[in-house]
């Protein structure tokens, strides 16, 4: 897509079952899901307000997600997640099994269990996922989707199938989170992801309005140093360079999808003014964010 007064504008889907409206969640087969959909909407980037699933089990294509392109062959699994601009460019005969569900969906995760940062991936967090099933693993996590899609269709939206199929999913991303193979080993790693998940969710809210990380750790009840403490454990980075990539990332997401102008990008990411986010989005990415859009044309 072009920036100018043509561009189209990044289409918000939000979450809709029409079969099931109070369900949230909806599991079939892609032809299934896209069947559902405009006409055109696999043409144009689309931002999402829900977690999409797909296991791939057949055909080949790419997933675009924000600025990342996943090759989706058998074996693959995508997750996107809500608030990531994603398009679809598969080929004919390309077939999967697919899971979407609302946010408040899936079930709180006990502060016990210590996942590792593969759990940022699954459940939370800014950036896209995909994961390459061995062998050994493509029949469980086949099975796991299954299950899901059984159930489902079967489900009469009951508070007893609902929770039968949160139960389900939960127990999926739990698989898939142990397919990625990172675990903290000690229970201070654990604790330390905890806190940086907290950070992880305050910042999806307020990373337009401040980029100060002492007001993060002030508004979660940490020092700024169990705060770093915590992202350099989770990610090898500090609270600031967590807080820049993010804000980076809807810099990146609105130059490229939309013909938003530089001075209404910099004010709705918390810019007192204009100069000041041309020289932060210089700094990170080396050019202007008019050369950076020119050069995505």
């Amino acid at each position: 897509m072009t920036p100018g007064s043509d561009a189209m504008p990044i289409r918000e889907i939000g979450y809709v079952n029409h079969s099931f409206p109070k369900l949230d969640i909806e599991a079939k087969p892609f032809a299934e899901i896209t069947g559902h959909m405009p006409p055109d909407l696999s043409r144009y980037p689309h931002r999402l307000s829900f977690h999409h699933l797909m296991l791939v089990t057949a055909g080949r294509g790419t997933h675009r997600v924000d600025f990342e392109s996943y090759k989706c062959e058998p074996g693959v699994v995508i997750h996107v997640r809500p608030g990531q601009i994603h398009q679809y460019c598969f080929e004919g005969g390309f077939e999967a099994q697919t899971v979407l569900f609302a946010p408040t969906f899936i079930l709180p995760v006990p502060a016990a269990e210590r996942w590792s940062s593969a759990e940022a991936r699954f459940d939370g967090g800014s950036t896209a996922s995909a994961l390459r099933l061995d062998r050994s693993s493509m029949g469980s996590i086949q099975q796991a989707f299954a299950s899901v899609t059984e159930e489902y269709c079967r489900t009469d939206a009951s508070a007893l199938s609902r929770s039968i199929l949160q139960h389900q999913t939960h127990a999926l991303l739990l698989q898939l989170v142990r397919q990625s193979g990172r675990a903290f080993a000690n229970s201070e790693g654990g604790h330390q992801y905890q806190t940086y998940r907290r950070f992880l969710e305050l910042l999806e809210y307020r990373f337009a309005e401040t980029r100060s990380v002492r007001e993060y750790a002030r508004e979660l009840g940490y020092s700024p140093k169990t705060l770093h403490r915590a992202c350099a454990a989770a990610t090898g980075l500090s609270p600031k360079e967590v807080i820049e990539r993010r804000v980076m990332l809807e810099a990146g997401r609105l130059l490229a999808h939309t013909s938003i102008s530089t001075g209404e990008l910099a004010a709705g990411l918390g810019f007192s003014e204009a100069t000041n986010f041309i020289k932060f989005f210089r700094r990170h990415e080396g050019m202007t964010p008019t050369t950076y859009r020119q050069a995505l044309s």
